[in-house]
This record gives structure tokens, sequence and C-alpha cells, in this order.
């Protein structure tokens, strides 16, 4: 494979992880660089069945991981910036952005710094929540300052696949 199609097995990859991308889009990828491919790797044909063999999720992720051993710390960007296209799409709410963060922190490649932010928006949800301190928008903005330049940067990167 090219390694234009890693990078998009990657952005797959992410983007089934954090909901973004569905069976769906990973059966018309893998059916796309089937074609394009004289001799696919194993992994793109059981992608494309996946939902004729009603593939569980753990499986389909380990496939597309096996077409993309792109380094952790780019996940976490890819990821980042995914769910900030979710947020913006509004697919997702606040609440579900912070469930998120709480998986990601615990995933290999994780900045020290974006972990903090990802504890200091998680604290400010909560005491914005509970009426201590702060407002839920005010959380918002801030969720929103952190994770649209990832958003932005995969926007830019992977037009094609993000149907920008």
């Amino acid at each position: 494979m090219s390694a234009e199609s890693i990078d998009e097995a990657t952005l797959l990859l992410c983007g089934f992880d954090v909901g973004y991308f569905s069976y769906d889009d990973i059966v018309k990828w893998a059916d796309r660089h089937i074609v394009e491919t004289e001799d696919p790797p194993n992994e793109l044909l059981e992608l494309a069945m996946i939902q004729i063999r009603e593939t569980h999720p753990t499986d389909v992720h380990n496939l597309v991981c096996n077409l993309s051993p792109t380094e952790s710390s780019m996940r976490i960007e890819i990821k980042l910036g995914l769910i900030g296209l979710l947020l913006a799409k509004q697919r997702i709410t606040t609440r579900e952005v912070m469930s998120r963060f709480w998986s990601l922190k615990d995933e290999p490649g994780i900045t020290d710094e974006q972990e903090s932010q990802i504890y200091f928006l998680d604290d400010g949800y909560d005491l914005a929540r509970a009426g201590t301190y702060g407002t839920i928008e005010n959380v918002e903005q801030e969720l929103h300052d952190f994770v649209m330049p990832y958003a932005q940067q995969i926007r830019e990167r992977f037009p094609q696949l993000l149907g920008v």
C-alpha cells in the first residue's frame, strides 16, 4: 500500500475508534483500495466483508491497525481533530467529548500537555455543571480552542475522506 493509503488507514482507524466513521465508510474505503491495488493485502479483503461477516468492532480495529503503522502521537492528534469535527457538526455533546477524552488520556503517545489540558477541561466542566465555578459556555469555548487546531489539520490533510 502507498504512504497515502497508510495515512488514510490511520484516519479511518482513529475515526472508527472515536465514532466518526462507520462500518460503511470502512467498507467503501477498502473496496476502493482493492480495485486500485494489484495484489491487495488480506486485511483489505477482510475489511470489505466486515458487514457480511458481522465483524466485531475490535476485530475491525485490529484489521485497520495492521494497515496503519503510524506512531501513536499522530493517532492522538488525529483523534483530537476528529472529536473536534464531531463537536463542530453537533454529532456529540460536550459530555460525550469528556468521555472520549478520558479514553484518550491512557493511550500511548499522549503528551503531558494534552493530558493536562484534558484534566483542566474535565475539571472545568464538572465545576460548571455543579454551578461551583464558571459556565458550560466557557468550558465549551476552551474545548473548541483545544480541539479545533487539530481538526483544521486533518481537514486540510484528508478532505477526500472527510467530505470537505
